[in-house]
C-alpha cells in the first residue's frame, strides 16, 4: 500500500504540470484514469474508470476560482481506491465526489496560508528584484504541489474509511463560510485595478459597465463591445492638446524606439505557459503574468528603478483563459517597447489595455477551449475509453491540444506585430494622450461589468414590520441596484488599499467575514 500511495501521489504531480505547460488538460479523468490503472497493474480498469468519470464530470470547468470540486484528485483517489479494493467505476464515482469536494475546500486553506510567498513576490517587484520573483513563482508551484501530494498519499494509504471520516468531520458551516469568502475575493483584484486606472474624468464609465451588467444582464464581452464604441466616440470628440511643432512629423532618427530581441520574445512566450503556476487569491494570474514578462522587461529597462516600476504594474490583477493569453502578452510587449522609449505614453495604459481585453478574451477562450474543444475531445475519447481502448487518453490530448498550441503561437506573434505597428503609427499622429484616455474608458467599463459578474455575494436576511409581509432584504437591494453588495465590497476594498492596509490582511479578513456572516445568517 505504501508504494501504491507514493505512485498515485506522483500521478498527481503529473496533473499539476498543467499549471506550467499552458494547461494541456492533463488534469482530466480521461488522462489520469489510465495512469492510475497502469501503476496499479490494471490498465483496463483505469481506462474504464477514467472514461466514466470524464463523462460524469464533463460539466465541471476550471474558470477562475469557481470550481466545485478538484476533479484530478477525485479521479486519482476515487479511481485508486476502487482498483485497490477490486471495485468498479460506480464505486470510484461514489468516492470521487466527496473527495473532490473535500480537497477543493482544503485548497482554499492552503492558498491562504501560502499568501506569504505571494506578498514576498510583490515586495520583490517593488525593488526590481526579478530573480526573487522567479524563485517565488516556482516555489509557490512546488510547495503547493508537494502539500497536495502528501494529502493524496495519506488518502490512499489510510483508505476509504479515513477519507469519509474527514469529509464527515468538517462542519457544513465552515464549508459554506469558505464558499462565501471565496466568492468575494475577486473584489480585491478589481480594487487594485480601480486604484490604478481610475481618474475623475473617466470614472463614470466604471459605473456604466456595472449598471449594464446589473440591469440588462449584459455579458463582459457585450460590455467590452459597447465600451469600445464609447472609446471610439470619445476619440473623435476629444480635442488634442496643441503643442509646438506638433504638426511636424517626428523622424525615426530623433526617436529610437527600443525593439525586443527574438530571444526576449521567445522567453515571454515560453514563460506564458506557466501563467497559473503561482495562481493566488490576491491577483489571480497576475504573479504568473509578471514572471512571464521578465525577459522583455529586463531587456527594455536596464535601470533597476525602471524595472521595479514595470514589474509592479504587471503584477496587478489578471485573469483570462490561459490558452489564448498570448494575445495579451504580445500586445504588452509592444506597449512596453514604446513606454521604455516614449515618456509621453502613460505606463498605466498597459493595465488599461489588459483590463479591457482579459474579460472578453476569457469569454471567447472559455467558450472555445472549455466549452467546445474540450467537450468534443472528451466525447470522442470517452467513447473509446468505455470500449477499453488504450488510445483514449492520447486521442483526447491530441484533439484538444492541436488547436490549443496553434492558437497560442499564432496569437503571440500576430498580436506583437500588430501592436508594434499600431503604436508606432499613433505616436506619429500625436494622439497618444487621447488613446490612453480611450483605453481607460474601455478598461473601466469592463472592470465594472466583471465586478458585477465575478464578485458573488447576497444576503438571506428577512425583515418584518408589524403585520406586514416579510421582506427579503436582498430583494430590496436588487430593487435599488442589483449587485449593490458586490459593488460596496469592491469599493470598501479599494478604500482599504488606498489606506495602505496589507493585502494579506484584507484577504484573511474576507474569509473571516465570510465564515462569521454565514454562521449568523447575514451572507
Amino acid at each position: 500500500m505504501l508504494l501504491n500511495a507514493l505512485l498515485l501521489s506522483l500521478i498527481y504531480l503529473v496533473s499539476r504540470t498543467d499549471m506550467i505547460n499552458g494547461y494541456m488538460m492533463l488534469t482530466k479523468p480521461i488522462v489520469l484514469g489510465p495512469l492510475v490503472g497502469l501503476v496499479l497493474g490494471d490498465l483496463q480498469a483505469g481506462i474504464l474508470i477514467g472514461a466514466t468519470l470524464e463523462l460524469a464530470f464533463i460539466g465541471v470547468m476550471n474558470i477562475g476560482i469557481s470550481v466545485s470540486m478538484d476533479v484530478s484528485i477525485a479521479t486519482i483517489v476515487g479511481g485508486g481506491l476502487a482498483i485497490l479494493s477490486g471495485q468498479d467505476a460506480a464505486f470510484a464515482l461514489t468516492i470521487a465526489i466527496p473527495v473532490g469536494i473535500l480537497f477543493n475546500m482544503l485548497k482554499t486553506f492552503i492558498r491562504v496560508v501560502m499568501q506569504y510567498w505571494i506578498v514576498e513576490m510583490q515586495k520583490a517587484c517593488e525593488v526590481g528584484d526579478y530573480k526573487k520573483v522567479e524563485r517565488y513563482h516556482w516555489l509557490t508551484w512546488w510547495l503547493y504541489s508537494i502539500i497536495m501530494m502528501v494529502l493524496v498519499f495519506g488518502s490512499i494509504y489510510l483508505g476509504t474509511g479515513a477519507v469519509q471520516a474527514v469529509v464527515d468531520f468538517i462542519p457544513q458551516w465552515i464549508y459554506n463560510g469558505l464558499k462565501v469568502g471565496t466568492s468575494i475575493l475577486p473584489a480585491l483584484g478589481f480594487a487594485m485595478l480601480l486604484n490604478m486606472i481610475w481618474t475623475r474624468e473617466i470614472g463614470a464609465f466604471y459605473f456604466i459597465g456595472f449598471v449594464l451588467s446589473a440591469f440588462l444582464g449584459m455579458t463582459n464581452t457585450g460590455v467590452a463591445i459597447l465600451g469600445a464604441a464609447f472609446a471610439v466616440i470619445a476619440f473623435f470628440f476629444i480635442k488634442s492638446e496643441d503643442t509646438e511643432g506638433a504638426e511636424e512629423e517626428v523622424s525615426e532618427e530623433n526617436r529610437q524606439t527600443k525593439r525586443l530581441s527574438r530571444k526576449a520574445l521567445m522567453g515571454v512566450y515560453w514563460r506564458a505557459h506557466t501563467l497559473e503556476a503561482s495562481f493566488n487569491y490576491q491577483n489571480y494570474q497576475g504573479s504568473g503574468y509578471c514572471y512571464a514578462m521578465i525577459p522583455a522587461l529586463r531587456e527594455l529597462y536596464p535601470d533597476q528603478k525602471d524595472l521595479a516600476m514595470a514589474l509592479s504594474r504587471h503584477y496587478e490583477f489578471f485573469n483570462t483563459t490561459p490558452q489564448v493569453s498570448t494575445l495579451i502578452f504580445g500586445i504588452s510587449c509592444a506597449m512596453e517597447e514604446e513606454i521604455s522609449s516614449n515618456p509621453d505614453l502613460a505606463p498605466a495604459s498597459v493595465n488599461a489595455v489588459k483590463a479591457a481585453l482579459m474579460g472578453p478574451l476569457a469569454g471567447i477562450g472559455d467558450s472555445l477551449f472549455q466549452g467546445t474543444f474540450r467537450i468534443i475531445a472528451a466525447g470522442v475519447a470517452a467513447q473509446l475509453g468505455l470500449q477499453g481502448n488504450v488510445l483514449a487518453p492520447f486521442v483526447f490530448i491530441v484533439l484538444y491540444n492541436a488547436p490549443h498550441f496553434l492558437a497560442r503561437w499564432y496569437l503571440m506573434w500576430k498580436s506583437y506585430d500588430f501592436g508594434s505597428k499600431f503604436i508606432n503609427k499613433i505616436y506619429k499622429s500625436n494622439i497618444m494622450d487621447k488613446l490612453t484616455l480611450c483605453f481607460g474608458i474601455l478598461g473601466l467599463m469592463v472592470i465594472g461589468a466583471m465586478t458585477m459578474s465575478m464578485v458573488s455575494v447576497s444576503t438571506p436576511l428577512v425583515i418584518q414590520f408589524g403585520q406586514m409581509e416579510p421582506l427579503a432584504l436582498q430583494s430590496l437591494f436588487d430593487e435599488i441596484l442589483p449587485g449593490l453588495l458586490p459593488l460596496c465590497i469592491t469599493w470598501a476594498t479599494a478604500w482599504l488599499l488606498k489606506k495602505q492596509v496589507n493585502m494579506l490582511h484584507i484577504m484573511i479578513g474576507m474569509f473571516i467575514l465570510g465564515i462569521v456572516c454565514n454562521v449568523i445568517g447575514i451572507l
